[in-house]
Order: C-alpha cells, then sequence, then structure tokens
C-alpha cells in the first residue's frame, strides 16, 4: 500500500532545483503542480512534527533519531531552494535535534551532525564543531564516514581526512566502487551507504574515475526503475542530482546501442531518441530466440557522448494454484482464522472465545484473524500486509460485545477495500502477534493471496504465509 509515514522531499527539491540548470532534463512535473505537491508534503512534515518539536515515523510515535535528521535535511534543502517553508518548524525541529544529541548512538551521531549542519543555523554549526572535534571515527562504517564528511563540507572543515577514510572504506572490484554499512539493527545496505558516499565523494572533490566507478555500480544495482527500498531511493536520486549539477552533459548522452543475442543484433537503440516522458528505454528480449543453456547478451556503443548505464532483467512467471509459504531464514509469517463462539463464564457471564476454522464460514460470522510473526533477529520498519477473503469484511475493533480490549503494539494501520496494512516501527526477535476482527458477509469460494512481512527499508528479508482458502456458506 501507498504509505502515509513521514516522507521528506529533498530527491523531488534537488530535482527541481537542476531541471532549469541541466539541459534536456525533461519529464518532471512543472510550475504550479510541482509547487502545490511540494508545499503539500512540507505541510504535512509539519503536520507530522510531535510536541517535542522531532519526528517519528508516525504522527504519534515515538522520537526517532533517524527521520528527525531526515526531515531536517529536506526542510533544510526546501528553505535553500527558495520555498516558503514554516520557520517555527524547523526551529523546534534544531531544538529537538539538538537534544537528541545525547541520545544518539554510533551509528544515529554522523547523520544526525550532518542535518544539523545542513540547517546553517549558527548555533547548530557550533555544536556540529564542538563535536566533530572530540569524534573518534576508527570503528565507523562507510556511511557514516560519508555523512561526516558531508558535515565537515558545511561547517568548513577540512575534508581530506574523511575523504582519505572513505577511500580506504571502499570496496573495489570489477571497475566498479561500492561501500558497505550496517545499521544500528545490523542489517547491510550497501546501496544507501554508497549512495551517500557518492554524495561525500563529490562534495570532497574525490577524482573523477573514482566518483565513475561509483556511479556505474548504482545504476548496475537497481531493481527495476528504483534501488530497493524507498530510503535508498532517495539517496540515490539525491546524489545523481549532485552529480548532474557538476556534469550537466550527462544528461544528453548521444549516440546508439546494438543489443546482440548469441552475435546475432536484435535491435539497436538511438539514445537521441529518449523520451522525456519516460526516459527509460526497455528492449524485451524475445524468448523464441533464446536457447536452452548459455545465451551471450551483449551491447555494443557506437559514436555519441555521454554516460548511458544498462541493466539486465530475467524474470519466470509460473501459474499455479496453493501457494505455498515463502520461509526467510531471518522472518517468517503465519495466518490463521478463528471463529468467535459465545461460551459461559462463570454462572452469569458469557465471553466470546476463539476457535481454529476447520471448516466452512457462515454469513454474518465474527472471525478473528491471527497473524504471527517470528523473527530471529529484532527488525525494524515492518509493513505486515493482509489480503481479505473478498466474502468478509473488517471490523477494526471487533463486536461490540467482545470484552476484551485489544493492546495496539503497531504504529499504525490501514484499512483497504481488499487488504489491511500494519506498520510497526520495530519487532523483537522472537514471536509477535497481530489480530484482527472480519465479518464474515457473502456466500461463496475464495482464495486469499499470502500475507506480507517485510522491513521496508530491507526488502531482502521478505516472507509470505501460505495462500487460504476461505469457504463462506
Amino acid at each position: 500500500p501507498r504509505c502515509f509515514c513521514v516522507r521528506p522531499r529533498g530527491p523531488d527539491i534537488l530535482a527541481k532545483r537542476i531541471q532549469g540548470s541541466v539541459h534536456g532534463l525533461n519529464g518532471l512535473p512543472t510550475g504550479a503542480v510541482w509547487n502545490d505537491m511540494l508545499q503539500k508534503g512540507l505541510i504535512r512534515l509539519g503536520k507530522f512534527q510531535h510536541r517535542t518539536g522531532a519526528w517519528g515515523w508516525w504522527e504519534t510515535d515515538a522520537d526517532d533519531v533517524w527521520m528527525t535528521s531526515y526531515v531536517l535535511v529536506g526542510l533544510s534543502e526546501a528553505k535553500a531552494s527558495g520555498l516558503r517553508i514554516n520557520n517555527q518548524v524547523l526551529d523546534k525541529g534544531v531544538t529537538a535535534a539538538t537534544a537528541l544529541l545525547s541520545k544518539a548512538d554510533e551509528y544515529q551521531m554522523p547523520f544526525l551532525l550532518y542535518a544539523l549542519a545542513s540547517t546553517g543555523q549558527k548555533e547548530a554549526l557550533q555544536k556540529v564543531n564542538i563535536l566533530r572535534t572530540t569524534m573518534k571515527t576508527t570503528t565507523l562504517e562507510g556511511n557514516s564516514i560519508a555523512f561526516l564528511l558531508l558535515a565537515d563540507n558545511l561547517i568548513h572543515r577540512d575534508k581530506a581526512p574523511m575523504l582519505a577514510r572513505l577511500r580506504q572504506l571502499a570496496v573495489v572490484e570489477n571497475g566498479m566502487r561500492h561501500w558497505k554499512g550496517k545499521d544500528k539493527w545490523g542489517w547491510e545496505d550497501e546501496r544507501l551507504s554508497t549512495a551517500v558516499a557518492l554524495r561525500a565523494e563529490i562534495a570532497g572533490g574525490a577524482p573523477e574515475t573514482e566518483i565513475l566507478e561509483t556511479l556505474r555500480w548504482l545504476m548496475i544495482h537497481r531493481t527495476g526503475e528504483y534501488w530497493g527500498d524507498t530510503r535508498s531511493t532517495c539517496w540515490v536520486i539525491m546524489a545523481l542530482c549532485d552529480y548532474l549539477k557538476v556534469h550537466p552533459e550527462s544528461a544528453n548522452p548521444s549516440g546508439e546501442i546494438t543489443v546482440n543475442l548469441n552475435s546475432t543484433a536484435v535491435t539497436t537503440i538511438r539514445l537521441a531518441d529518449v523520451d522525456p516522458q519516460h526516459p527509460e528505454m526497455v528492449y524485451r528480449l524475445p524468448a523464441g530466440r533464446l536457447k536452452a543453456g548459455k545465451n551471450d547478451v551483449q551491447l555494443v556503443r557506437t559514436g555519441g557522448s555521454g554516460a548511458a548505464f544498462y541493466s539486465m532483467e530475467m524474470r519466470q512467471l509460473i501459474n499455479h494454484e496453493n501457494l505455498g509459504e515463502l520461509i526467510n531464514p531471518n522472518l517468517t509469517v503465519k495466518r490463521e482464522y478463528f471463529r468467535l463462539v459465545p461460551k459461559q463464564s462463570g454462572t452469569d457471564h458469557i465471553t466470546l472465545e476463539p476457535e481454529l476454522i476447520k471448516g466452512d464460514m457462515k454469513p454474518g460470522e465474527n472471525i478473528r484473524v491471527k497473524l504471527t510473526l517470528t523473527a530471529k533477529k529484532d527488525l525494524e520498519y515492518m509493513l505486515i500486509e493482509d489480503p481479505m477473503p473478498a466474502g468478509c469484511e473488517p471490523n477494526e475493533r471487533g463486536a461490540p460485545d467482545e470484552l476484551s480490549d485489544w493492546g495496539y503494539w503497531w504504529s499504525s494501520i490501514d484499512i483497504r477495500d481488499n487488504r489491511v496494512a500494519f506498520f510497526a516501527r520495530s519487532i523483537p526477535k522472537g514471536n509477535s502477534v497481530i489480530e484482527y476482527n472480519l465479518r464474515a458477509m457473502t456466500v461463496g469460494n475464495y482464495h486469499v493471496m499470502p500475507t506480507l512481512a517485510q522491513p521496508m527499508y530491507d526488502p531482502a528479508v521478505t516472507a509470505y504465509s501460505a495462500e487460504a482458502h476461505v469457504n463462506v456458506r
């Protein structure tokens, strides 16, 4: 589902800022449409600000160092671009971020310092300068070093030490350069780390050959038209905007690329024919031209200038019934349906007790859905999306006569026509249970697609329950 949580508009603002200076960078919203979109985003950020001045993932959850830093960067970019922002929101955010310095861990501190420095406020800059003087960097990962280099650039501190350290941490292979980096939960996030490192390389004056090696790694490691998740994609777009600002000629590649399959040309693509509304040029290799075993695909460029990047993707669709469980080594999800049955409790009291459904549901019955997540380690920013049987309607808090009250440990819930989505800021190692109620309504036989459980910023950790069959009669 579309996520309604905090989303700073930093990439939008940067893209808009360079649109006028980079010839040929078309296909972006124009005039009033763009400004309306950005202003609505800024208003939403103000609405999501907590009473403390900080931000979390949602409007009412706990203050979060990363999200507060993220929003400050977005607001700072907006202000630098000449957009009207609420200075009171920014000032309260800076005050809250300064207070969070005492709570930030080794992973959070570099980004928080960069965010404070990006505001340009005198007291914030002084605070960043003081902390940078005393901060130890020998154990920091690549993304942390990159954030510190960006902060050093803003406070006019010597960037050479951090650039040298960043170069030491680079993984250089196959003519490309990238950075590994773990967050506080232990998950690798190479795309985000490399995107931030590219921004730091550009700001720090790294050799152009190294910048191109980093750029090539990022372009090859796309997943379709984005980079794994919204957070990584945000930082990659910001890095690309930085690069285009320095190298505007890269927005207009020319020449031709011939695609060869098994030494035979199958198509020739003219880079000048790029449609501004659809800048990705996609060619689908005909399946009939593929042979059993190894197939060689070769791209040959002739003439022209400007960088051109490509990616290849192979998909296979298998149609069959009764989808089984997809178990991730770090996460599993199980779905069960229970019938709420009235049972005697004492001499004068009746309660509704769950009873596992093994047969049909009846129209009008109250149904309890139980989702059990089993995590092998702590996870954060979780999305749990459960498709509903077509013949059922949700009752968010259960039937009126149900005495038990639910304890909501998740951050937010989004009920759609065909599914219910839960968002959890974190789930601990072990079992976590989510329950919600449905009412069986329409007679029929229904196939219910698997439940999805996934950290939103780590799609590699994805689990699905088995498909379900629900009969209402």
